[in-house]
């Protein structure tokens, strides 16, 4: 089946997995023509190659009962040779008694789609299940889980995406965070605007990619970002993640680190998230720092908006911009009008 739903995968960016060839018939059917079967054959080495070279996301579907976990747990211990930068394996959990053919058959095609935000990172399962099957607050317990993870964690061979993971996996434990830089010689302030030092969208991206589930985002006025685009790349790619957000609700900051990573922003993503891997007390005062952060953004941008008009005025009115600014101006004005409404 991979052959026929190439296009669509292509398209959706998304391969989906399943288990037989009827549920693939039945969700292509529905119009969701990037699934592929496994057809009962187990998920080896060559074949997720072969998927994630066909699209940089791979769902997997599983039944959630007890018997779809275990062979979610067979197929996870496959997956980190194939993790880097740009690739998302997620892992989609149906209700108890449900497979694909039945439910779009009962629920139709949007109703399965509609599930498909809340398929869980590949790492997200497997530090799940290995903490269900070790009691962390036992040494010994917690002895045999670092190892556990570790074995798994040193098969990935994207050293970024490693690091990341073992950064998670020293907090489960308690243990301080692997420390990779120097430390600073300044004492570190409780606020993260860092006036006059880091930008102000480097900042925003920073909580944002640490906290993308907080509804404070949704007041950022994001149709304004790209009049600073060329002032600040940062401006950009908060832009993108923004985007990213209003399309796919429900991502954990891993699962936006990894598809901004597909739009090549691994490095500069990284370095943020990494910076923020801080105790408990920091997280909340990160937290605190978004309202505040969102509000400074809009003003930025309301500010840029304001010189942008301004200077159209005074070059003449809007024959003097290009065609491209002309229609951002015209946008931006209609837009206005409709909230005035």
């Amino acid at each position: 089946g991979l052959h026929y739903a190439r296009e669509g995968m292509r398209r959706a960016g998304r391969v989906l997995l399943v288990e037989g060839y009827l549920d693939v018939i039945t969700l292509h059917q529905a119009g969701i023509d990037y699934a592929v079967a496994a057809s009962g054959t187990a998920l080896g080495d060559s074949q997720m190659e072969m998927l994630f070279r066909a699209a940089p996301e791979l769902l997997l579907c599983f039944d959630g009962d007890t018997a779809g976990r275990n062979a979610a747990w067979r197929a996870v211990q496959t997956a980190p040779e194939h993790l880097r930068a740009g690739r998302l394996l997620r892992l989609l959990f149906l209700p108890d008694g449900q497979d694909p053919d039945s439910l779009v058959r009962e629920q139709g095609g949007a109703a399965f789609e509609s599930m498909l935000p809340t398929a869980r990172p590949a790492i997200d399962f497997f530090l799940e299940e290995l903490q269900r099957r070790h009691n962390l607050a036992a040494e010994d317990e917690k002895a045999l889980f670092l190892h556990a993870a570790r074995d798994f964690l040193k098969r990935v061979s994207d050293p970024v995406l490693r690091e990341v993971y073992e950064q998670r996996v020293q907090m489960l434990c308690g243990l301080a965070p692997v420390a990779r830089r120097a430390p600073s010689r300044t004492p570190r302030k409780a606020t993260f605007s860092a006036p006059g030092g880091r930008s102000l969208f480097k900042t925003a991206l920073r909580l944002l990619l640490n906290f993308p589930e907080d509804p404070a985002w949704q007041a950022l006025d994001r149709d304004l970002l790209p009049f600073l685009f060329d002032r600040d790349p940062m401006a950009e790619i908060l832009a993108e993640a923004l985007d990213i957000l209003a399309n796919m609700t429900h991502l954990s900051s891993h699962e936006l680190f990894a598809k901004l990573s597909v739009l090549k922003h691994a490095e500069a993503c990284y370095a943020l998230v990494m910076s923020d891997s801080g105790d408990e007390e920091e997280q909340v005062l990160m937290r605190l720092e978004i309202s505040g952060c969102v509000a400074r953004v809009n003003q930025r941008l309301a500010a840029a908006r304001s010189h942008f008009i301004s200077r159209a005025a005074d070059q003449g009115g809007l024959s003097a911009l290009s065609e491209q600014e002309r229609a951002e101006v015209v946008r931006l004005s209609r837009r206005d009008r409709h909230n005035d409404v």
